[in-house]
């Protein structure tokens, strides 16, 4: 959009390497890991487990694949838990791939990046049933979140195709000069990212607004650029996205996370925007 509408690029040394991004980077490095060391729980205050975890085993497989006797299994069991049809299945995978690639029709996009990932979680996983498992355990913790990217995205047409994130933006813009446009871009980037979490659908939709905001007012193209991205990135503390493989992978839930994420927000926020009013 910048080299659009400004007709240059905006090299890496006007943007990450700079002390209005080094400057609060730095900052959450430093503070950050002291937050959590002082509010961090003591051993008491873990979950106490008696009997010894299997981390082969998720906890609510230990029954279902551990039969007192093999021999007792159905014949589904016996499939289900069976790590040749795990080799099967990634045979065939290969065999795809290379009659693809002999055909001279491999490309590496966004469905075949997918099915790399659907390969790989066979292989880890072993057996049908463990991957089948950790999909439902995946999708228990994530789904509110995949629930709501359909509603994200209605929302995004709404805001886009109305022109209510272009008077927003421009709300700000108006009583902003030279030196506090980053730093409005800033904190309107943060409302803007509630509604559309997306970064390149929100850049999508305040950067050009905010580029031709800075030719008019002769601000910093760079600083301005990177200020939408720094509200992006600060406001999805509040829309953890990014967490979805870790609160799976830890067996816990979104909400179980919030407020840890609310505490960073209230260092990160303040961190960055000084920075864009100081360097």
């Amino acid at each position: 959009i910048i080299e659009q509408m400004a007709h240059r690029t905006v090299p890496l040394h006007v943007t990450l390497w700079t002390l209005f991004n080094i400057v609060p980077v730095a900052g959450m490095a430093l503070l950050m890991p002291l937050l959590f060391w002082h509010i961090h729980l003591t051993p008491s205050g873990f979950r106490d487990s008696s009997e010894p975890a299997d981390p082969n085993i998720l906890p609510d497989q230990a029954v279902a694949e551990t039969p007192p006797h093999a021999a007792e299994r159905t014949p589904a069991e016996k499939i289900e838990q069976s790590p040749w049809i795990t080799v099967l299945l990634v045979l065939m995978g290969l065999g795809y791939l290379y009659t693809r690639i002999r055909s001279g029709t491999f490309s590496m996009d966004l469905n075949m990046m997918i099915f790399f990932l659907l390969m790989i979680g066979w292989v880890l996983h072993g057996t049908p049933i463990r991957y089948m498992k950790a999909f439902h355990e995946g999708g228990r913790a994530a789904g509110p979140l995949l629930l709501a990217y359909p509603i994200y995205g209605g929302i995004l047409g709404l805001i886009r195709d109305t022109g209510l994130a272009d008077w927003f933006a421009q709300l700000f813009v108006s009583f902003s000069t030279a030196h506090t446009l980053p730093f409005w871009s800033y904190v309107s980037a943060n409302v803007i990212t509630l509604f559309v979490p997306s970064g390149g659908g929100h850049w999508a939709v305040q950067g050009p607004i905010m580029v031709k905001a800075a030719l008019r007012l002769g601000a910093s193209l760079p600083k301005t650029a990177m200020a939408v991205a720094f509200g992006e990135q600060t406001a999805n503390l509040v829309q953890p996205f990014w967490a979805l493989a870790i609160v799976s992978i830890g067996g816990l839930s979104v909400r179980e996370m919030m407020g840890y994420c609310l505490l960073a927000l209230a260092i990160a926020f303040p961190l960055f925007a000084l920075s864009l009013l100081v360097f």
